[in-house]
């Protein structure tokens, strides 16, 4: 078994991981540079480490197994082309808080989602919102395009 494991991506070409599976029975997979998926990211046990270093889904990638045993700590970015829904598989380390999107065009837009497990002090509410949370909050953002998107998480 492998005790310390960081991702780099030292290619200046765009590569992108394909089939990524996350099964650490301790401590964090830690992203030493910013990773594209393009397939498949499994999580069956630990954590992925973005705090640093984003992790970008890219249009069509998935996601499987996300728990609170296993998911991605820090920054998630998805690229989307479609309206196909994608859930950002995103936790603190203890907690997971599934995040979804589904985009409202197929044009090319990208969305930037954080997960915080601590108060969000602003207490402005924009229209239609009822409460905001004292111990938690997401901040997501459209990073790339213009498109609308509907959202969707727990509430607990």
């Amino acid at each position: 078994m492998i005790d310390d494991i960081s991702i780099t991506e030292s290619s200046t070409s765009g590569a992108e991981l394909s089939t990524v599976t996350v099964n650490k029975s301790g401590g964090d997979v830690d992203l030493a540079s910013a990773i594209d998926i393009d397939g498949t990211l499994t999580l069956t046990a630990g954590y992925i480490d973005a705090s640093s270093n984003a992790i970008t889904f890219l249009d069509g990638a998935s996601t499987s197994g996300a728990s609170a045993a296993s998911h991605v700590k820090g920054t998630i970015d998805y690229k989307s082309e479609s309206t196909t829904k994608f859930t950002f598989p995103i936790g603190n380390g203890s907690d997971y808080e599934p995040f979804s999107v589904t985009p409202n065009s197929t044009s090319a837009n990208t969305w930037r989602l954080m997960y915080y497990a601590t108060d969000q002090l602003d207490r402005n509410m924009g229209t239609g919102m009822a409460e905001v949370s004292q111990s938690e909050y997401f901040d997501l953002s459209r990073t790339a395009g213009s498109n609308g998107v509907t959202i969707a998480f727990n509430w607990d």
